[in-house]
């Protein structure tokens, strides 16, 4: 080892050792420990507002690392404009068909989404007429994938809602989100010109 090497390593070594001086210090001065400690017992009592919004955390930290994960019956389409897209049924029951489309470009933004689908209107009636007045939750939590859960467990609307849905989302959908990134990309080249 040359003399650089080993003024690199010692030198880590002495900050790694001051960091946790400093880390021990500020824990004894505020009692960081004894908060730590009182934090854990509220979680421990029923209704605690700390321990719901954990349990909701990691339910979405599992519901997202459930998405990610290949199921079996996995249908994979390709389409023209967006290209391969894997959509499995993630959750069936009686009353409710669950999906997650999922596309390798980051396409899905959920409030642009939702915007885009209050404005067609023959989404809407399709909607309508397949599902009445109850309409399918659409949501993004990761831009590469949708979340849709259908209010129905027949399985020929849930597939004919699907493909109507995939041909919106390759087609209009598409187009309008060029639209939105062009529109970006243009603010952005005014805002470097005026600094």
């Amino acid at each position: 080892m040359d003399t650089t090497t080993v003024v690199i390593i010692v030198s880590a070594v002495g900050l790694v050792f001051g960091g946790l001086a400093v880390y021990l210090a500020i824990w004894s001065k505020i009692g960081l420990g004894e908060k730590i400690a009182k934090g854990f017992a509220d979680l421990r009592e029923p209704g605690s507002v700390i321990g719901r919004d954990i349990d909701k955390r990691m339910g979405d930290l599992v519901e997202i690392i459930r998405m990610l994960v290949p199921q079996s019956g996995t249908v994979t389409y390709t389409l023209p404009n967006i290209g391969n897209v894997e959509v499995p049924v993630t959750d069936m029951d009686n009353d409710k068909t669950s999906y997650n489309i999922k596309a390798k470009q980051a396409i899905f933004t959920s409030r642009f989404l939702v915007t885009k689908m209050n404005e067609n209107k023959e989404l809407q009636e399709k909607e309508r007429t397949l599902f009445g007045e109850k309409q399918p939750m659409l949501h993004s939590p990761i831009p590469t994938i949708l979340r849709a859960e259908i209010p129905s467990g027949d399985k020929d609307k849930c597939s004919e809602y699907m493909a109507f849905l995939l041909e919106w989302l390759d087609t209009e959908y598409l187009e309008k989100r060029k639209e939105l990134v062009e529109a970006e990309s243009s603010i952005s080249k005014y805002l470097k010109k005026a600094s």
